[in-house]
Parts: C-alpha cells; sequence; structure tokens
C-alpha cells in the first residue's frame, strides 16, 4: 500500500468540508475470466452525506473548467450517495435514462483480534457476508471515521482495504485530501444530460434491465423506420436495415451476458440465451 497523507486527518479534517479518500477499485468484469479492471474511485465525506464515485467525474470537471466539457458515465462503476446516518444508500444507475434507486444496507460486522502495521498505520481485521459475497475488511481506528468504499460502514475506524473472498472485487485507500468548501457533484451524477435522475425500485430496474436486454437497439431500430436509408455504426459493423440488426443485437446480449458480475452478486440478473 502505498503511504498515505493521514497527516491531514489531525489538522486539515477538523475543519474541512469535503474529505476525500481515494480508492483503488479491481475488479472482474466477467467472473468466469481472469481479466481484472482497475479504476481509481472517490469517497467524499461531507458535513451531511457520503459519496462514492468514479474518479472520471473530477477529470470531467476539471475539463469544464478549461472550457471543454465534457459528459461521460461509467456504466460499470458504482455511484452512491448516502446520508452519514443510517443505512440508505442511493445508486444511480444510466440506461435509456438516469435512474436512482434507494436502498437499506445493514452491514454486520465481526471484529477479529488479528491486526498488522502498514507503513505507521495499525490495522485491523473485520469480517461480513453483504451481497452473497463474503468479504475481509482492515480498518484503522486511528482515523476516527466509521466510513469505507462503496456502501461498506460502521467500523471503528476507517476502512484502508476490503476484498471478497472470490477474489472478484477488492478496494484499496491509496491518497486522500481535503477541501475548504463542500464539493459539489450535482451535475455530474444526480443529474445527466441536463436532467434529474428518475426514482425507480429495484424491481422496476431489473424489468427494465431485461427489456433492454431482449431489445438493446430499440431506439436506433425507431430512427431507422423514421429515416429511410439511415444506417449505424455499432461496434465496427455497418447495420443499413433491419434485419442488420440481428447479428448485432446477439453480440450486444452476449456481451450484457458475459460483462454480469455485481459487486452485490445476489441481486444479478439470468439474463436468458433466448
Amino acid at each position: 500500500m502505498k503511504k498515505i497523507l493521514i497527516f491531514l486527518f489531525f489538522a486539515a479534517l477538523v475543519n474541512a468540508q469535503t474529505n476525500r479518500f481515494i480508492y483503488e477499485m479491481k475488479f472482474k468484469p466477467d467472473s468466469t475470466k481472469t481479466e481484472y479492471r482497475i479504476d481509481n474511485m472517490v469517497l467524499d465525506i461531507n458535513p451531511k452525506e457520503v459519496k462514492f464515485y468514479p474518479y472520471a467525474v473530477i477529470e470531467m470537471d476539471s475539463l469544464s473548467k478549461t472550457g471543454h466539457p465534457r459528459t461521460g458515465f461509467e456504466t460499470q462503476l458504482p455511484y452512491i450517495i448516502r446520508q452519514k446516518t443510517g443505512n440508505k444508500n442511493t445508486s444511480y444507475f444510466l440506461n435509456d435514462a438516469l435512474f436512482q434507486i434507494e436502498t437499506t444496507d445493514e452491514i454486520h460486522w465481526k471484529l477479529l483480534p488479528e491486526t498488522k502495521s502498514v507503513d505507521s498505520y495499525l490495522l485491523q481485521k473485520a469480517t461480513t457476508r453483504f451481497g452473497g459475497r463474503n468479504w475481509t475488511a482492515w480498518f484503522s481506528k486511528d482515523v476516527n471515521i466509521s466510513e469505507g468504499p462503496y456502501k461498506f460502514k460502521g467500523l471503528p475506524g476507517l476502512i484502508f482495504s476490503i476484498a471478497d473472498d472470490k477474489d472478484n472485487y477488492s478496494f484499496r485507500l491509496v491518497k486522500n485530501k481535503s477541501y475548504p468548501k463542500t464539493y459539489d457533484t450535482s451535475s455530474y451524477f444526480e443529474k445527466f444530460a441536463g436532467k434529474k435522475a428518475i426514482p425507480y425500485t429495484e424491481a422496476q430496474y431489473r424489468k427494465k434491465l431485461l427489456e433492454v436486454y431482449r431489445d438493446p437497439w430499440f431506439d436506433l431500430k425507431q430512427q431507422m423506420k423514421s429515416n429511410e436509408g439511415q444506417s449505424f455504426y455499432i461496434y465496427g459493423t455497418v447495420v443499413k436495415t433491419m434485419d442488420g440488426f440481428r447479428e448485432v443485437t446477439l453480440n450486444e446480449q452476449a456481451r450484457i451476458r458475459r460483462e454480469n458480475n455485481p459487486i452485490e452478486i445476489s441481486k444479478v440478473i439470468h439474463y436468458p440465451i433466448k
């Protein structure tokens, strides 16, 4: 683990409006393969709420301030907002629109006596079962913040690392920073294309994902019906007719089935092959 600038905790954190922790997130989009994807994720602890989102959001903010606006949404990565008290999380998902889903996520930890030192910090081991996976976390009581990456919280100290026992997902703290003003993300993932997220239940969103899976290029088909002669370039294939959508539909459905390894595996969607 890279040395973390925790000295900020004891001075700047007292007066900061946003305490930021950067975690390296390493995961397998396809659990049957050995390839990993690695992304930096941001945990912002604000006066009233906590946010967890991709570092790409900050990069977009920096570009917009230099006069080069950029929009984007990493559909494989989590975007979460939660209140500092309670167990409710609001997650954001982009499909044909931006959706928000509120869940109550209680995490029950088992504290273990095992400890280890990383740099100058004493870490203690804790385990839990959450979202259908078994997790092992290492946290430090030296940092009096009961938070961690994704939805993980509730330990008597900051989580420095956490991973599941199948080695599908891991989070590792790599850096921290503090800001005198609350960092605003409202234009970057609480909205998309200027529109607010639509509240959905988990059941409604599962239905939406199955609808998209059954006909992933529905919107493009409608455009082709309305504009005779229009063609589309999809994943290297030029689609000029309605029949041309068959192959790219099968390819997209296969991709969706492959990349179906969510953090909370208990909520996995079992997509039909036909």
